[in-house]
C-alpha cells in the first residue's frame, strides 16, 4: 500500500515538474512574441488635417 502511493506521489511530482516547464516555455514563446511586435501596428498616428488659412483664423477667433 505504501509503495502505490509512493508511486502515485513521485507521478504526481513528476506531472508538476512537466507542467512547470511547459508553462516556462510558453511565458517565453509570449515574451519573445510581444518583443517582435512593432508598436507602429499596434498604434497608429492620427495623421494630420492642414487646414487652411481662413480655418485656421477661424479656430483662432471662434477658440474650437
Amino acid at each position: 500500500m505504501m509503495k502505490d502511493t509512493e508511486k502515485i506521489l513521485n507521478w504526481y511530482n513528476k506531472e508538476l515538474e512537466k507542467d512547470k516547464v511547459e508553462i516556462d516555455k510558453l511565458k517565453r514563446d509570449f515574451i519573445k512574441g510581444i518583443k517582435n511586435v512593432d508598436k507602429n501596428q499596434m498604434f497608429t498616428n492620427p495623421k494630420e488635417v492642414k487646414l487652411t488659412l481662413w480655418q485656421r483664423l477661424k479656430k483662432v477667433l471662434m477658440g474650437t
